[in-house]
This record gives structure tokens, C-alpha cells and sequence, in this order.
């Protein structure tokens, strides 16, 4: 559901991560997150950059998901070269990841700066075909419609072409854990 179309009021909502901050002992990285979603969804965007601060010092593992948030604020507050600058980190810390070059494609492009743009996109499509060679949610489309066997082949084709790709094993595994999963709550 469009967070737009919630009957509560945004403003009630910042205030009960507000109070869910104050008063935790130790407050956790998803409290911010959801306070930084909704901070952008209302623009208010420095709000959500000191947000973003305090996830990347309260779980230093999460900084990637940090200086990526902080990368899409800056890009929508027209701010590219700034943008630019937490998804290279991001991708320096993260080179196989096709949405990182994707994102920094589209930073390029409003920058101007077309052939680096059409080499990130490039390089995007080429990792996220390695990954999934058949379209991100292709083989999870085929677990949905209930063909578990079609889902499971494609994932040990991916695997036979990436063997070393942790990615695939984990969602190959998903597929029949999630049928057991579905089989047991009936």
C-alpha cells in the first residue's frame, strides 16, 4: 500500500519511531530506516541524511545500505555529484552488484556524462544476467505460479554458469523450503 494513501498521519508516525528511539535501550537500525523512508517520502531530506548517519554508526555492516539511501537523497535533492560520490563507495565496497552500477547510470546521465552512463547500464545488465541469467524475477515467477520444478532447473542452470555464486544457491534452497514452508501451514 502507497504510503500517500495511509490514513494515519505521516506526522504520527515520526513521532512513534521518535519515542521507539528515546526510549530503547539500544536502539536498532531498522528504527532509523523506516524513519529515513518516511522522511523522504515527505522531503524532508536533512532529516533523513542525519538518519542515515546514525545507521552507518549503529551497525557499521549496514554502512552500504546507508551510503546507498544517502546516495538516492542526494539525487533527489538534484545534488549529483554528491550522489555520485556514496555510490562509488558503494561499489567499491560492492562490485558485483548490478543495481549499484544501474543507480550510478542514471547519477551519469543527469550529469551529462552519457558514455559513462551507458557503461555503467552495460555493466548492470551484465551482472544482473550472471546472476539471474533469465530476468531478475523470471525463476521467482515460476515458483509463484507453482512450478517449483521450472524454478529449481533455471536456478541449477544459473549455478552451472556461476557455480561460485552464493546468490543462487540461497534462492534455489528458497523454493522448495518455501513450498515445505506453504505445505506445513495448510
Amino acid at each position: 500500500e502507497d504510503i500517500k494513501s495511509v490514513s494515519y498521519p505521516l506526522i504520527n508516525i515520526i513521532d512513534d519511531f521518535d519515542k521507539a528511539i528515546k526510549y530503547s535501550d539500544n536502539p536498532f537500525f531498522g528504527i532509523y530506516m523506516e524513519r529515513v523512508n518516511i522522511y523522504i517520502e515527505k522531503a524532508e531530506y536533512d532529516k533523513a541524511l542525519e538518519d542515515c548517519e546514525m545507521m552507518g554508526k549503529l551497525e557499521p555492516v549496514m554502512a552500504s545500505i546507508a551510503n546507498k539511501t544517502k546516495s538516492l537523497i542526494y539525487f533527489k535533492k538534484g545534488e549529483y555529484e554528491k550522489a555520485l560520490s556514496y555510490i562509488i563507495k558503494i561499489i567499491e565496497a560492492n562490485p558485483d552488484w548490478w543495481e549499484y552500477y544501474e543507480t550510478r547510470g542514471e547519477i551519469y546521465e543527469k550529469l551529462g556524462k552519457k558514455e559513462e552512463a551507458e557503461a555503467d547500464k552495460k555493466k548492470a545488465k551484465e551482472l544482473k544476467r550472471k546472476k539471474e541469467p533469465d530476468g531478475e524475477y523470471a525463476v521467482f515467477a515460476e515458483y509463484l505460479s507453482g512450478n517449483t520444478k521450472a524454478a529449481i532447473e533455471k536456478y541449477t542452470k544459473a549455478i552451472e554458469s556461476d557455480p561460485k555464486n552464493a546468490l543462487l544457491y540461497n534462492k534455489r534452497g528458497f523454493v522448495p523450503a518455501r513450498g515445505l514452508v506453504a505445505a506445513i501451514e495448510i
